[in-house]
């Protein structure tokens, strides 16, 4: 009930609060208590997909031998995951990370 919800949200408060490499682990362990037996109403799902042509487009540059750099704040696998579908990384190329 509400008391519950209010433990919980004083729990996560906390955990939102670490300043240390703890606070992504901290904030993830209190969220999974208050995410137990829920009972699913829907779902659905985004695919952001490439405009057509750029993986052409990045592999001909590759080709030129222009270096190409990339920054973004995905996550490390979601970022992994577009550079090698739009032809930016290969099999062959070695990651560091």
């Amino acid at each position: 009930g509400k008391e519950e919800f209010e433990s919980w949200s004083a729990e996560y408060t906390i955990a939102k609060n670490v300043i240390d490499e703890t606070k992504e682990e901290k904030m993830a362990e209190v969220g999974a208590k208050l995410e137990k037996g829920l009972d699913f109403v829907g779902l659905t799902a985004v695919e952001d997909r490439l405009q057509d042509g750029v993986p052409e487009a990045i592999s001909t540059i590759k080709a030129m031998g222009i270096r190409i750099w990339v920054l973004t704040g995905d996550k490390t696998e979601t970022a992994v995951d577009i550079a090698k579908s739009c032809q930016l990384f290969t099999d062959a190329t070695t990651m560091a990370y």
